[in-house]
């Protein structure tokens, strides 16, 4: 991947960032949750590693999806709605 590939996925990625910052500035309306924060993670950390190793797999940048397709068929399992706000604990 060239340097200019990467250089526009990590500026389309912080835009969309700073998009839903601006959108959900305090009183939030929107809360990212586990899937929405470790994804974020995990695009910085295959960004940051496209970077320095020039190479990464489609496989290692599936796992967000497939984790969240996981959670969303085991809560339909168990006959839960996972799309609402649990309470904690």
């Amino acid at each position: 991947m060239t340097a200019l590939r990467w250089a526009a996925e990590a500026a389309l990625f912080a835009a969309s960032l700073i998009g839903f910052l601006l959108h959900n500035w305090p009183p939030a309306k929107i809360f990212l949750g586990d899937a929405g924060s470790l994804t974020i993670g995990f695009v910085l950390g295959a960004l940051t590693l496209e970077a320095c190793l020039k190479t990464t797999t489609a496989f290692a940048l599936a796992l967000p999806l497939v984790e969240a397709v996981a959670r969303v068929r085991f809560s339909r399992r168990k006959e839960k709605n996972c799309i609402t706000r649990r309470k904690p604990g």
